[in-house]
């Protein structure tokens, strides 16, 4: 086995699921089907999104599905 030194660890790449909610601007929203909605990797995400970059989002669900709204 041979130790190596200077190898650059590869960047992770920044797709998500709900990778769209970075790129949302305060007041648009977004209605997604609640039978394929994987609420545990979507509160995640929220969280990420509040703790790194200081955007927040309310959540409602709606007999059509659920809706997420950017409120700051």
């Amino acid at each position: 086995m041979d130790i190596e030194k200077n190898i650059p660890i590869p960047a992770v790449p920044r797709e998500t699921v709900f990778g769209f909610l970075y790129t949302m601007q305060v007041g648009d929203s977004v209605l997604l089907d609640t039978k394929d909605l994987n609420t545990p990797s979507l509160m995640a995400s929220r969280a990420y999104a509040k703790k790194r970059y200081g955007k927040r989002f309310s959540l409602r669900t709606l007999p059509e599905g659920t809706r997420i709204w950017r409120v700051e």
